[in-house]
Parts: C-alpha cells; sequence; structure tokens
C-alpha cells in the first residue's frame, strides 16, 4: 500500500488538495531457471480531490491496472522480453462507471551492469483503447498518453 497526498493536479496544474492510495498486489516467478521469467501485477487507487479555492468541491475518482510480463536471460547480464498492460480510469473511488481504458504492449530491457547496477527500459505504444467522450477513437487519448516509455537505473549502496 502506497498512501500519498498532493496539492496540485497534475493534469490541469490547479491548485487541489488531492490524497489516495496505491494497493499493489505484484508477483513474480522463475518459469525455467536462469532462462525465463514471469509476472503479474494488480494495482487499484482511489484518489480523492478537493479543490483549495472551493472547499465545497470534491471529485472522487479511481483507476486500475493489470499487467504482465515474460522475460528471457539472453546472456549472464542481458534480459529482453515483453509486457502487456490494461489500464482503466473511472469516476467514483470504487471503480464505478468507467470512463475509459487502453491496453498497451511492447518489449522490455535490462542489463545487469554489476551486483549493484542495472539499466531497464520500456517502450509500449497503446494497441487499443476506448474513451466514453470520444467513443468512435480507436485509442483513449481522452485519459491517457498515445505509447509509454520508461527508463530506469538502478543502484544499490549498500
Amino acid at each position: 500500500i502506497e498512501p500519498y497526498r498532493h496539492f496540485v493536479d497534475f493534469t490541469t496544474g490547479q491548485r487541489m488538495d488531492h490524497y489516495g492510495a496505491a494497493f499493489k498486489i505484484l508477483t513474480d516467478a522463475v518459469i525455467v531457471p536462469d532462462k525465463v521469467y514471469w509476472a503479474a501485477n494488480a494495482i487499484f487507487v482511489p484518489q480523492h480531490q478537493q479543490s483549495l479555492e472551493d472547499r465545497s468541491i470534491w471529485l472522487r475518482t479511481s483507476g486500475s491496472s493489470l499487467s504482465t510480463a515474460l522475460t528471457f536471460q539472453l546472456s549472464s547480464g542481458i534480459f529482453v522480453g515483453g509486457e502487456a498492460r490494461h489500464l482503466a480510469t473511472y469516476d467514483g473511488g470504487w471503480l464505478q462507471d468507467r470512463v475509459g481504458y487502453a491496453v498497451y504492449a511492447g518489449p522490455t530491457f535490462l542489463w545487469k551492469i554489476n551486483d549493484k547496477m542495472a539499466f531497464n527500459a520500456t517502450w509500449q505504444p497503446q494497441v487499443y483503447g476506448h474513451s466514453l467522450a470520444n467513443p468512435q477513437q480507436r485509442y483513449d487519448l481522452d485519459n491517457f498518453d498515445r505509447a509509454q516509455f520508461r527508463a530506469k537505473l538502478s543502484v544499490a549502496f549498500n
């Protein structure tokens, strides 16, 4: 569980009293030792926002994320694979009234530089989506990005 509190709406930039928590179930397994790895994640995020200018205005939303990935070890420090994710956003704090969803799929890469450093990256375009605001569109670009890229350098200091 990851609770949080912010004072700015990241979408509009307006001042808001924004709080919530991410409830996460993260799993992984070795399919073939030293060769094939699998992971699956489920995340639920209820959120509440209150305008700092007008305390009578409350907005309750929620989101969900389901993902799975399969990774293959090519050599002692190089891993490649693929990941698929389904993201959804809702009006209401408990997954009521879905506003839109997006399905992403793409490659993943991890380079284990040494025992204390690793670099990983993934690029995932939205392959399908649906928005209530624009139901004729193939993608949900009202609530989600067209593609997502993530790069991370991990360093252990112990």
